[in-house]
């Protein structure tokens, strides 16, 4: 108890003798307060950078996801021969697939069709779009 009674908040410290009087230590605690703020907008400023990162990466995972989804989707179309203008889901996202002539053909049996695929989000937001000529 006899240690709290020697503590002062008015920036006068007791001395070690205890025999009163004290030093005062000038400006210490200006530079602390300023040194611990320091400190703390850097760490909020480390947090903030990692916790957008995170997030960002959330959003190219879902652009990869989606992609792979439109690839599969083409690969799908060349396989069944559908060439057909459809809108479709897979899980929550919207594919719209849009078939049609690419140019003329010079005279051989073979034709060019122009595939064009767009992935939306739940929210009609446009994920990713996809183009492939295709001869059939």
């Amino acid at each position: 108890m006899a240690l709290l009674k020697n503590i002062s908040l008015s920036g006068v410290y007791p001395d070690k003798g205890g025999k009163g009087g004290g030093v005062r230590l000038k400006g210490s605690t200006l530079i602390e307060s300023i040194v611990a703020t320091v400190i703390i907008m850097f760490c909020f400023t480390a947090v903030t950078t990692i916790y957008v990162n995170v997030f960002r990466a959330d959003d190219h995972t879902r652009r990869f996801n989606g992609r792979m989804i439109l690839k599969n989707t083409a690969l799908k179309v060349k396989t069944e021969k559908t060439f057909l203008d459809q809108t479709f889901k897979v899980d929550e996202l919207t594919v719209e697939k849009t078939v049609s002539k690419y140019g003329e053909s010079a005279g051989s049996d073979q034709q060019l069709w122009l595939l064009k695929l767009k992935l939306f989000d739940p929210d009609k937001k446009l994920l990713s779009e996809y183009k492939e000529l295709i001869i059939y």
